[in-house]
């Protein structure tokens, strides 16, 4: 009968064992209470049960009415190593079928975590990793030298002895060299290898709870949270004071608007009062004027209450005066007393975690803290934070990262007992550490940790139950709370009442303003000296250039002296950069020039329109210009004698008047300049026949009115015909201060050194008035010189393009010579036929014939002009009337259309006349042909906002090239002409490329306008 009972009762217990549930199957055997089952048989059978089996043997008598009463129950298992046979009276016998039909049976089974509390001195052994920076949460002790390892102290083994003694287990400990981790195939490594082996029972260190741990194959299962740990960002302050603190945090946005708003009102207010003033009553006293100049230090002077050197006085700008210094006063008491709230409160840049982004920290996670970095991949994920490339990426050790943290803009991720740990290890003091350590909250939620042990570990439910008992009794708070005491290093905060003295770093804004000041200063020195330099280097070139220009001196009998290049010279080189000896408006025909500045009255008439000088009525722009010395000691003295009208009535030009006056009060005030001035003219320099003695008559009865300045007449007709053939003058636009916007002066200065450069219609050198201050002339090649060459250029920059006749008569007229250069004894002008008209007979022959003057230098109304074919005859007055006819019907539809709007009709009248005349009665590069083409490309420069049609575009591209072609042959290299030529060109092939963009895109016309803008540029 035992037997087969015990038959039975192992076939049922092979039933649960080999169940691959993790819940365990009640299982209940009833049992004859006379059947003998021996201790060694139970205990056999208990080693293969799991502590959390329900196999339970009730044995059963029968009473003497028959029914069937339970006398005991007993239930077997293991807890690990040790096999439990535990056996329960059962008091007042129930009946078999009470038993099974009520609850009894049920809460019994219930029960059986309480019974089962006890493991019977069974060996648990828990598993984590040694780590000598985290000794305060576990630390492990060697026996007797071996690699047996025990554990000796630290926050979880004092968790782990107190589940040791509620549960009666012995302890057993063991190592593991990494934590857990996740590998990239999901699966967990590093301590969840012993686990899932059954190397070990319960990992025993503190793990934060992460969704991938339970769920990857090889998961793990938690027990009851045991530690909590808020998630902390770990950084350096930086500088507490700032600009911002300063002078965005005293006031507001809307009250720094309307404190700027005010001072622009009252410093408008003064310059219009000014302006007004000076418009209606034509005077002003200085006092006004140096505060109408300074009004903007004494706007920076009143709201620093500095005070002002100089007080005005109209009443009118006293009061708008003593208004801003009332100003002044208000904002500076408010600001003084918002400032010193700024600097009596600790101001804390970074308070929270979206502040450190804001300052462009690099956000970092602590790879012993697996919630940190998760953390910081979750950063990365949403774009927060950019990734880093590498095989660490974000992920840092603290022991190495603690150096980093504090001396740049680096936050790490981290717990507080991790991170004071780790510092507390490398002998960072506390008080040293709270000076410049900082941290704020990542988030309010808080991170759960907890030991683990293996999914599906019968010890789990055992386990929990006391852990839960210890939170109840407050034992794991009490532990926590020592274990947070001594990883973390408290800093104490000072009271309120407490008053601290400002720092260095309170001042961190004044003492930065200050600085930047003073290297502003440096660097303003420095770029000072560099021009100095680069002057000093330009004047030593200058100084080398005119030894070599002085060592070829040469005498021309028509021009006088010359120089000559003593070397080979490379074209674009800088020959000469020189200021004037003196400068004076080159014209007072309509519109009227400052005389002063020699600005255009139409540049300043839109805030004084028609103003004059205060004394002598000239034609003054501005304040500035009628008290500078050059015209209020020169010309303003005579002028001021009611001579205006006088001066009007005399018939000649009043910039000969202002430069004849100028050069001669040099003899008075600084006669070495002006003995430099009248060595200027040479024997070669006399007058001609037609020489205006009236001009001489002028300027000697002018003199009369200079006290203490007397010239003879020749010394007044040397003086007269050195400023009208030496000085240099055009207009030179730029963009001054002074009134905002772009103005053009026209001037005309004389230059001592430029001066001695002789002209050539086909020059190698080029002037320009520079925008460079004090009205500099540069010289410099235009094409490559030659060792011996002359250097020559054009003294009147217009009349290069024009044709010989007309060239010559310009130059007579202006500078009371005849120029005989080559081109000017060239018939065909270089090969151009400017000059050339068609000879029809040889156009009926069908041949090419152009009549050419014999002499060009002949300006005789009976000139012989001979035919380049036939050898024909014709005189000069059989011949230019034709071309004067055309002339003047140019200018006259020229003059026309110039004033209105776009008008396709005059270019219409271009090309008519064009077809009309090239090659028929005139040579294609005619001057008359040619300036009608600068006609057409003027004109649509003006209109060049308008859409222009494929075919005028390409007109317009045909007339750009060939002005280009002809000026290739008179002005070749780096000049004027041809940069102003090329740069219309690059716009003609632009208008192009615009008419043909609906048809196809030629790159090569493309490649074209860039070459002729890059060419235009060198110039």
């Amino acid at each position: 009968m035992s037997i087969q009972i015990l038959f039975q009762v192992q076939s049922v217990l092979k039933l649960v064992i080999d169940s691959k549930q993790l819940w365990q199957p009640a299982v209940v055997i009833l049992v004859r209470f006379d059947l003998a089952i021996s201790e060694q048989v139970l205990e056999q059978w208990g080693r293969k049960f799991r502590p959390d089996s329900q196999v339970y043997l009730l044995f059963w008598e029968e009473s003497p009415n028959g029914s069937l009463n339970i006398v005991s129950i007993i239930e077997v298992y293991s807890i690990t190593d040790v096999s439990v046979v535990r056996r329960v009276q059962v008091q007042n016998n129930r009946q078999v079928t009470e038993m099974i039909s009520s609850d009894f049976l049920p809460k019994f089974i219930e029960a059986r975590t309480l019974r089962r509390s006890d493991f019977q001195k069974a060996l648990i052994v828990g598993v984590n990793v040694e780590n000598p920076d985290y000794e305060a949460t576990i630390k492990f002790k060697h026996v007797n030298g071996s690699e047996k390892v025990e554990f000796e102290d630290g926050f979880v083994v004092l968790e782990f002895r107190y589940l040791r003694d509620a549960l009666n287990f012995t302890e057993g400990a063991a190592r593991w060299p990494t934590y857990l981790r996740q590998a990239p195939n999901g699966s967990l490594t590093g301590l969840a290898v012993p686990i899932n082996f059954g190397m070990v029972d319960i990992c025993i260190g503190y793990t934060e709870f992460l969704e991938y741990r339970m769920a990857a194959p090889n998961g793990i299962t938690y027990l009851h949270p045991t530690f909590y740990n808020s998630i902390q960002v770990f950084f350096t302050q930086p500088g507490a004071s700032s600009i911002r603190d300063i002078f965005l945090n005293t006031f507001t946005k809307e009250i720094w608007m309307a404190l700027f708003g005010t001072w622009f009102i009252i410093i408008s207010c003064l310059l219009t009062f000014i302006r007004v003033k000076v418009r209606f009553n034509q005077r002003v006293h200085p006092a006004d004027l140096l505060f109408y100049d300074g009004v903007w230090i004494w706007a920076a002077a009143a709201i620093c209450q500095k005070g002002f050197y100089a007080s005005p006085s109209s009443v009118s700008i006293k009061m708008i005066f003593l208004i801003g210094i009332i100003s002044g006063l208000i904002l500076y008491t408010a600001y003084s007393a918002a400032l010193v709230s700024i600097l009596s409160v600790e101001v804390v840049p970074v308070k929270q975690f979206y502040d450190l982004l804001k300052n462009n920290f690099q956000i970092f996670g602590d790879n012993h803290i697996p919630t940190a970095m998760a953390v910081v991949k979750s950063l990365e994920t949403e774009g927060t934070i950019s990734k880093l490339r590498g095989h660490n990426g974000r992920s840092v050790d603290l022991a190495k990262a603690i150096p980093k943290l504090i001396t740049s803009k680096t936050a790490i991720v981290s717990f507080t007992d991790s991170f004071d740990q780790v510092a507390i290890k490398r002998n960072y003091q506390p008080l040293y550490f709270c000076k410049k350590i900082y941290k704020v909250l990542y988030r309010q939620t808080p991170a759960v940790a907890s030991m683990f042990v293996k999914r599906g570990s019968p010890l789990r439910e055992y386990f929990n139950c006391k852990i839960a008992l210890m939170n109840e009794r407050g034992i794991l708070r009490h532990m926590r709370s020592m274990y947070m005491a001594s990883t973390t290093i408290n800093c104490l905060k000072e009271g309120g009442a407490l008053q601290q003295r400002l720092a260095l770093t309170d001042m961190f804004t004044a003492f930065l303003i200050l600085i930047t000041g003073f290297i502003l200063s440096v660097v303003l020195v420095l770029i000072e000296r560099a021009k100095s330099f680069k002057i000093r280097q330009r004047s030593n070139a200058r100084i080398a250039e005119a030894e070599v220009c002085r060592n070829g001196i040469v005498e021309d009998s028509v021009l006088g002296q010359g120089f000559v290049a003593t070397r080979n010279i490379k074209p674009g080189t800088v020959i000469l950069d020189e200021n004037p000896v003196v400068v004076c408006p080159f014209t007072f025909e309509d519109p009227v020039y400052c005389l002063t500045c020699g600005l255009v009255e139409e540049e300043w008439q839109i805030s004084m329109r028609g103003r004059r000088c205060t004394r002598c009525k000239w034609p003054i722009c501005s304040l500035r210009c009628e008290t500078l010395a050059v015209h209020a000691e020169n010309e303003c003295q005579i002028f001021a004698n009611e001579m205006f009208s006088q001066l009007s009535s005399l018939g000649f030009l009043g910039e000969d008047v202002v430069m004849f006056i100028r050069i001669c009060m040099f003899k008075k005030w600084n006669p070495d300049k002006y003995q430099q001035v009248l060595e200027l003219s040479s024997e070669f320099n006399l007058p001609p026949d037609d020489w205006p003695q009236g001009l001489e008559s002028a300027f000697k009865w002018l003199l009369d009115y200079v006290e203490g300045l007397e010239l003879d007449t020749e010394e007044i007709a040397k003086l007269h015909r050195i400023f009208c053939i030496n000085c240099f003058s055009g207009p030179r636009p730029e963009n001054i201060t002074s009134n905002d916007f772009c103005s053009t002066r026209c001037v005309k200065g004389l230059y001592l050194q430029a001066s001695r450069i002789n002209h050539s219609c086909i020059p190698n050198c080029h002037w320009t008035i520079t925008p460079i201050s004090e009205y500099q002339i540069r010289i410099r090649t235009t094409r490559a010189v030659k060792k011996g060459e002359p250097l020559t250029h054009s003294y009147w920059l217009p009349i290069i393009d024009q044709a010989t006749l007309a060239r010559r008569e310009l130059i007579q007229q202006k500078g009371y010579f005849r120029c005989e250069c080559a081109r000017c004894q060239d018939p065909t002008e270089l090969g151009t036929y400017m000059s050339g008209v068609v000879c029809k007979a040889c156009r009926r022959n069908e041949t090419e014939g152009y009549f050419l003057p014999e002499d060009p230098l002949n300006v005789e109304a009976d000139a012989r002009w001979k035919c380049t074919c036939c050898q024909k005859i014709k005189l000069a007055k059989e011949i230019l009337p034709v071309i004067k006819e055309l002339q003047q019907r140019i200018h006259k539809q020229a003059s026309w259309y110039r004033r209105k709007p776009f008008d396709e009709r005059f270019i219409d009248f271009c090309k008519s006349l064009v077809n009309e005349i090239s090659g028929v009665t005139l040579h294609p590069n005619h001057w008359i042909i040619k300036c009608v083409m600068e006609h057409v490309v003027a004109y649509l420069i003006c209109h060049r906002e308008t859409t222009m049609s494929l075919e005028l575009s390409e007109y317009f591209v045909k007339c750009g090239k060939h002005l280009l072609s002809i000026l290739d042959l008179l002005t070749p290299g780096i000049t004027c002409s041809r940069a102003g030529v090329q740069y219309q060109l690059s716009s003609a092939l632009y208008y192009q490329q615009l008419s043909q963009q609906c048809q196809q895109f030629d790159l090569r016309k493309s490649e074209e306008c860039e070459m002729f803008l890059r060419e235009a540029l060198k110039f």
